[in-house]
């Protein structure tokens, strides 16, 4: 009931783009899009999340053979390796944030970005459940120059 009514209100949440708009004016759509995306989660591909997978392990060298052949992955919260079988890969944005809000968020240039392996982790089965949920948060290191 709420994920029709969410979807229908959606509809109107969508700005104009005549350009004139300002990062301000554009924060409650933003809110908004964000807010209906945290209850309408879309279903994608397991060879899609396999994929994005196979990626951030590549992208993150975080891949070794233990001593009994057993393909070993590091979690990144845990800090520890385990089972392959074990780990997940999560989005750090959630995947079904589509790229408007984002936008709207971060800025053009930082919301391109957040889509390939930059925007993931490798995290034990136990964690990735809380960042699929939207509960924990990840602050970015900033460099001297951006603080």
């Amino acid at each position: 009931m709420i994920e029709q009514e969410l979807a229908r209100s959606h509809k109107s949440t969508i700005p104009n783009h005549s350009g004139k708009e300002t990062m301000l004016e554009l924060a409650p759509h933003a809110q908004i899009e964000l807010i209906l995306q945290l209850y309408m989660k879309e279903e994608r591909e397991s060879t899609m999340q396999t994929t994005f997978k196979n990626e951030l392990v590549d992208y993150y060298d975080v891949k070794h053979i233990d001593e009994k052949d057993q393909k070993q992955l590091w979690c990144m919260a845990s800090h520890k390796w385990g089972a392959h079988t074990q780990r997940k890969a999560v989005h750090i944005m959630p995947f079904r944030l589509r790229q408007l809000p984002l936008i709207h968020i971060l800025g053009k240039d930082v919301a391109e970005e957040l889509w390939p392996v930059k925007n993931g982790h490798i995290l034990e089965a136990e964690i990735e459940h809380y960042f699929d949920n939207c509960q924990p948060a990840t602050v970015p290191s900033l460099s001297e120059e951006d603080a």
